[in-house]
């Protein structure tokens, strides 16, 4: 989802939640870019369409991976990344996929204790999955 969707994807979001536990995640990669420019850019997109920002009370978590998923999955997989090489076409990446899963679940647990490999855009990422419990 560009984030010319997102206004949209707030707006049902926040008439679900008024009436049953609702949650909307976000993910947009920030390719060669920062991740603070996607962040601004969700923003705005909702000032765009005269929607009020995101509030900390709100289920919506935006998870932005510097460069790709891709890397988030090799690095919750154990392996020291840099935040700028493309893994996307890395061979076997697909079968990193559900351990990668399994390691996000369980760093985003109270008192986890995030291993100093990981990157920081997961970093930033572990926070905004902790709003959903």
């Amino acid at each position: 989802m560009g984030s010319g969707a997102v206004p949209g994807a707030v707006v049902a979001y926040r008439e679900r939640a008024a009436r049953a536990e609702t949650s909307l995640i976000v993910v947009i990669d920030a390719d060669a870019e920062e991740t603070g420019r996607r962040t601004r850019q969700l923003e705005e997109s909702l000032k765009s369409k005269g929607l009020p920002r995101r509030n900390p009370e709100e289920r919506i978590v935006h998870l932005i991976p510097k460069r790709n998923i891709e890397t988030w999955i090799v690095n919750l997989n154990g392996r020291q990344v840099d935040e700028e090489y493309d893994h996307r076409h890395d061979a076997g990446i697909d079968d990193l996929i559900d351990s990668a899963a399994q390691t996000l679940f369980e760093w985003t647990r109270p008192n986890a204790q995030i291993p100093p490999h990981s990157v920081p855009s997961l970093r930033v990422a572990i926070p905004e999955l902790q709003r959903l419990e």
